[in-house]
């Protein structure tokens, strides 16, 4: 059983939206996903120091996040690197970090926000579970101290690591577990903004299973 941090997010909104991100046969890409991307990859290239070509319509927010770059010293510990653990029982957390940094003698998480109102997700459980992966990996002998979003204007928010954090995202993982094998998901109705709504939609019933999404993913694969 694969964990992806991006996932389990969604147990804290609806069973259902997690179990289809679970199963990994739908992927859909918004205006605002594939401008996401395109910002993580400029951010990389600035960690690197090898930009060499910005995008007009990206000029602006490039300069800002290399302001805040060079506003103090920060040695690259991790840069959107994949990584990998065993949790037991056949289970594996997975996540990729946007960057991992040492400053003033802290280790310190920074996860690049591209919408409005990062500074909300100081208190997602994205950065403690991310905390949960760096504590855990063998290859690794800091510990993180500190959390950082970072906005495309450039500005950071920051909060200390806490053991209130990291017993928050240990819960999730629990209860992400939980209902996989239960077996079945029961539906949120936060579906607003759900990228998986329509699909859900099609599902008569209150609670889902596996085999509903995967019937529904073949009649989508022979449309």
């Amino acid at each position: 059983m694969i964990l992806r941090v991006t996932n389990l997010e969604f147990v804290q909104t609806c069973e259902v939206q997690f179990a289809f991100a679970h199963s990994g046969r739908f992927v859909f890409e918004s205006a605002a996903s594939k401008r996401g991307k395109e910002l993580h990859t400029l951010f990389e290239s600035i960690m690197r120091g090898d930009l060499t070509k910005v995008p007009s319509h990206y000029a602006t927010i490039v300069n800002n996040l290399r302001q805040w770059w060079v506003s103090k010293e920060r040695t690259v510990l991790l840069q959107e690197k994949r990584l990998r653990v065993k949790l037991g029982k056949g289970i594996e957390l997975t996540g990729k970090p946007d960057l991992i940094v040492k400053e003033e003698g802290l280790v310190k998480i920074v996860d690049l926000k591209t919408g409005q109102n990062p500074e909300t997700y100081l208190y997602s459980p994205q950065l403690p579970l991310y905390a949960i992966l760096i504590m855990l990996h063998t290859s690794y002998q800091f510990q993180p101290r500190t959390f950082v979003v970072l906005g495309v204007d450039g500005r950071s928010y920051e909060k200390d690591v806490t053991l209130e954090d990291i017993t928050f995202a240990t819960k999730l993982i629990e209860f992400a577990v939980a209902i996989l094998e239960r077996g079945y998901f029961r539906k949120g109705y936060s579906c607003s903004y759900c990228d998986y709504f329509p699909l859900c939609f099609q599902i008569k019933k209150h609670v889902v299973t596996m085999e509903d999404i995967d019937k529904l993913s073949l009649q989508e694969v022979t449309k």
